[in-house]
């Protein structure tokens, strides 16, 4: 139920951004709405091949570990 509903959040989030497939490393630190210096850790832990842009994967993978401890 976790990875359907994380998805569509995802896509919701793209589809908010012009001409893009995938979530900008900036635009994913500002609806954190976190103080910078921890949502850029977060930012760091999301984004796992370091190519400023977030990825379905990442994104999916990082909230999944976050919400049950250890991926499926």
């Amino acid at each position: 139920m976790l990875i359907p509903y994380l998805s569509t959040v995802y896509y919701a989030l793209v589809s908010r951004q012009a001409n893009k497939d995938y979530l900008s490393a900036m635009t994913t630190l500002h609806y954190l709405g976190l103080p910078e210096i921890i949502g850029e850790r977060i930012m760091y832990q999301i984004n796992v091949n370091g190519d400023e842009r977030i990825d379905h994967d990442e994104f999916v993978d990082f909230f999944v570990q976050a919400a049950m401890g250890s991926k499926l």
